[in-house]
């Protein structure tokens, strides 16, 4: 049994429980002064009264009433709630920014990136655009490199193996004091990854090349060897990497993708164990030529599979490994992002 505790009062109550293990419900906050409704996602309860529009009064009363209060598969909420004197019933479809991991872009210097986690591309005014964080030819990523709840952007700078991290997450570049930039972690043509290798609640930098994964484990942006950092042999040449916490832990594994195949380190030890232990996708997500991208889509806590197909994004919402249609998995057609972009994903 697991204790789902409260939102710093001394009752809570669930209603409703999805194939995620989403659970939603209801608790009183400190000093049991009000009762808000939550979402249970991640390992982490998410007060939802701040989520809703200003007016509604929302409470346990549906519960206690007999009134509907449910959560479907893909994240729906619904139950009622006061507003202006009179109960209303409500349907809740909360954005993956809300709970999970949103899309991006990035496009030769410049970064597009899904601020409200809608899917679409709402212009600057709603979304964050900007440019003055790396330069042409740069490979994007991105972490929580403060340690915080939002991911922040990085680049590396694959002709040099140089990195340029906005450790301050102000979307500017201030300098390696304020930010952080590392030589040496690196070669010319590697590729960028970005996670959590020790389970510390930081983002660290990584690059693979050609099957092999040279991981910052101490977090200190120098490669200290294999002894102090990660050597991982994990994919091979052509391969194309991403990382995650595949099984909800607090670490990040490896993973790569490759023309169409997913293979991914599902129990984190650096190892390919088979697709017993970790996980393969055989041509079930994605194509050759497709991109890769990983998130927490649906806001559960575990880090799942995407792909970026020349404008168009197709995002695995259940985390099952196979495409199960729009309705079920989410896609964008053209609506952030176009041909050329690379693809990036956080908590923005």
């Amino acid at each position: 049994m697991l204790d789902l505790g409260t939102l710093g009062g001394t009752q809570s109550i669930a209603f409703s429980i999805n194939a995620s293990g989403q659970i939603f419900g209801a608790s009183t906050t400190a000093g049991d002064r009000e009762t808000h409704l939550f979402l249970h996602t991640g390992g982490q309860m998410i007060d939802l009264n701040s989520s809703f529009p200003a007016g509604w009064f929302l409470g346990a009363a549906n519960a206690i009433n007999g009134a509907a209060a449910a959560i479907n598969d893909a994240g729906q909420m619904v139950g009622s709630g006061t507003i202006n004197g009179q109960t209303h019933a409500f349907l809740m479809s909360p954005s993956s920014q809300t709970f999970g991991s949103a899309v991006g872009v990035f496009r030769n210097g410049q970064w597009y990136l899904d601020a409200n986690g809608n899917g679409a591309w709402d212009g600057c005014s709603t979304e964050f655009c900007f440019s003055g964080f790396g330069a042409t030819g740069d490979l994007p990523a991105s972490g929580n490199w403060d340690g915080g709840a939002r991911s922040y952007i990085g680049v590396l700078r694959s002709g040099t193996g140089q990195w340029f991290i906005d450790r301050n997450g102000n979307r500017q570049w201030d300098g390696c004091v304020a930010d952080g930039c590392y030589s040496g972690f690196g070669a010319p043509g590697d590729l960028p990854v970005a996670g959590d290798w020790r389970g510390t609640g930081v983002a660290k930098i990584g690059v693979f090349r050609n099957g092999q994964w040279y991981l910052d484990a101490n977090g200190n942006g120098i490669w200290d060897g294999c002894g102090a950092d990660l050597c991982l042999n994990f994919g091979q040449a052509g391969d194309l990497p991403v990382a995650g916490n595949w099984d909800g832990g607090v670490a990040a594994g490896v993973g790569v993708f490759r023309a169409g195949t997913w293979y991914l380190d599902y129990n984190g030890n650096g190892a390919w164990d088979g697709c017993g232990v970790d996980r393969c996708y055989f041509g079930s997500f994605g194509q050759q030529g497709d991109l890769p991208a990983a998130g927490d889509w649906n806001g559960d806590g575990k880090a799942k599979v995407g792909v970026f197909r020349a404008g168009t994004w197709y995002l695995d919402y259940n985390g099952n490994g196979a495409w199960d249609g729009c309705g079920v998995d989410r896609c964008y057609f053209g609506s952030f992002g176009q041909q050329g972009d690379l693809p990036v994903a956080g908590k923005w």
